[in-house]
């Protein structure tokens, strides 16, 4: 009994071990996910290419480059250029972990080329970018090797240009970047820098454009553009430089004594390295409708590239324009036209037809005049609805818009004048109901201070609300209700402002100590934003003031006024 007793206990000892290794292996089998490693933060390596890289006297019409893992391509149809860059865009595509180029058109012989992917290229799985990747190759037997560098801005704000073409020619012609592709090519990056490697030695002459139609020829008259007057030659040579490197340091009396040695290494040095070009927009004399719109039923707007001469003329075609039907506001530059129509009879037209002349040029760039016609539609329909909904809330008109202008945060610059503006041409005006109050701190009271008010736009839309203000007051200026009635009997609710005139401790003073200074220059006080704040003009060296200056950011910008118009100039 008990030898049985002990071999039962075995085998239930046994049947719990089989349970418990069971239990387990069921355990270790489990579904899960795989712990993996660090995240791969390397870019795609080049690991073979045919022809391999900066091979010479290369006669094919296609590359192959492959890399370590899958690789994706991004924007390459839009980014990819060769340098020289060639007339047909070569087909760009992937094959396994290959980028495989097949070009259409034939290379020049004895060049070297660099196919620029810049970055393009990334890693499939984690987007690692292959940064400013180059691939080169030569159709002589030998690889070209010199470089250029520099950067290219804007002239106006002195910001760097981004997506610029940077192209340097052979021919030194003026007319050449018109005519022809560059010889080598290459574009800024988001700094405005740029740079161009694997260059034959010559004499070039080097010219920047923001390229919209892509076609890398200066035949656009209204983007951007950059160019150095003189020519340059690169060139490298040898930069020699010393160095101490310690050798090897004993211990003496406690304390280490060190043994070291001058060495002295030898690097290749590209030269020029910084050409600096500054970009600017040709003033085009051409003349043509930028657009139009009818955000109102009685207000037309028109955008022009250029101010109106003239001979630029616009001309109802439905209507008659005149005093009693049109009234005109022009912008300052008159490169914008808005047309308040005040009879109803023209306004109630669903489209309204103007023909606007102006001067052009044909296809042999000959001067000629052309009309264009433009409609304006507008929609009634939807006006109605809108109508329809607002008298239900509330039964009367629209009330006429009111703004003022009293400086930023409502503190006034010693030396201006409030505003008042309004949404559409006024035709009557209360001016007793349009009011001046100081606000007197002492004794809690409200002192009425007389103004006048001189409209200061065509339209009647605008008013100068002259005043003599004290430094460090505080005022309200207040607009009763129904002071003001506009062209299309709408009236003003009761609205008004408070505002301060800014005190003169307030500002700072810039003392500026011009030197160098040969001709007339216009110096510019520019925001951190790039608005202009203040302007000086200078004739010789000294000593300048600029007085009133309100605390902030800014830059100077100096403009050398040769032709002494007084403005900055393009060309």
């Amino acid at each position: 009994m008990k030898i049985s007793d002990k071999t039962n206990s075995l085998n239930l000892l046994l049947a719990m071990l089989m349970v418990s290794g069971t239990a387990f292996l069921v355990a270790c089998a489990s579904i899960g996910n795989p712990q993996g490693g660090p995240k791969d933060t390397k870019p795609p390596v080049v690991v073979k290419s045919s022809p391999e890289a900066f091979s010479t006297n290369f006669s094919g019409n296609k590359i192959e480059i492959e890399f370590n893992e899958y690789v994706q391509l991004k924007e390459v149809k839009q980014l990819f250029m060769t340098s020289p860059p060639m007339q047909k865009q070569p087909d760009i595509t992937m094959r396994g972990k290959k980028v495989v180029v097949k070009f259409e058109e034939e290379f020049r012989k004895d060049v070297t080329y660099s196919m620029k992917f810049f970055n393009t290229i990334s890693d499939f799985n984690e987007g690692n970018i292959l940064k400013d990747y180059e691939f080169v190759v030569a159709t002589g037997n030998q690889i070209d090797t010199l470089q250029v560098y520099g950067h290219v801005w804007d002239s106006q704000t002195l910001k760097p240009m981004e997506n610029m073409f940077v192209m340097i020619y052979r021919d030194l012609t003026d007319s050449i970047p018109a005519k022809s592709l560059p010889d080598y090519i290459t574009t800024t990056d988001k700094t405005g820098k740029w740079s161009i490697r694997n260059i034959a030695s010559g004499k070039y002459k080097i010219f920047a454009l923001s390229d919209a139609n892509m076609n890398k020829k200066l035949d656009l008259a209204d983007g951007a553009i950059a160019f150095s007057t003189s020519f340059f030659e690169p060139k490298a040579s040898w930069k020699s430089s010393t160095d101490t490197l310690v050798v090897d340091s004993t211990k003496v009396n406690d304390k280490y004594v060190y043994r070291d040695t001058v060495i002295t290494s030898k690097k290749i040095v590209y030269t020029p390295d910084s050409i600096r070009l500054r970009a600017f927009t040709e003033k085009s004399d051409l003349q043509f409708v930028e657009s139009i719109t009818r955000p109102e039923k009685g207000k037309l707007s028109f955008i022009f590239k250029n101010s109106l001469g003239k001979n630029d003329k616009l001309i109802p075609m439905n209507f008659t324009k005149n005093a009693k039907t049109v009234a005109e506001e022009y912008s300052i530059n008159r490169d914008s036209v808005t047309w308040w129509i005040t009879d109803s009879l023209v306004y109630k037209l669903d489209t309204i037809k103007i023909k606007f002349n102006y001067l052009g040029l044909d296809t042999a760039n000959k001067q000629i005049e052309i009309a264009d016609t433009l409609l304006f539609g507008f929609d009634f329909a939807e006006l109605l609805e809108i109508q329809s909904n607002r008298k239900k809330k509330e039964d009367k008109k629209s009330a006429l818009g009111v703004y003022f202008e009293t400086g930023n945060a409502n503190m006034l610059d010693i030396g201006r004048q409030p505003f008042i503006s309004f949404d559409r041409p006024v035709t009557i005006m209360d001016k007793s109901l349009i009011s001046l109050m100081e606000l007197v701190e002492k004794d809690k009271t409200e002192k009425n201070i007389p103004i006048t008010l001189e409209s200061t736009s065509a339209a009647n839309r605008k008013f100068k609300v002259n005043v003599a203000l004290n430094e460090g007051a505080k005022y309200k200026l207040v607009v009763d209700s129904a002071a003001v009635r506009d062209i299309y009997d709408n009236v003003n609710d009761s609205t008004g402002v408070r505002f301060s005139l800014i005190t003169k401790k307030f500002y700072g003073t810039l003392i500026l100590d011009l030197k160098n200074i040969k001709s007339q220059t216009i110096i510019h006080l520019n925001t951190a934003k790039g608005l202009p704040a203040k302007e000086l003009v200078v004739t010789k060296d000294g000593k300048y003031t600029i007085e009133n200056v309100m605390p902030g950011d800014y830059f100077l910008k100096a403009i050398v006024d040769t032709n002494k118009n007084g403005k900055w100039d393009t060309g």
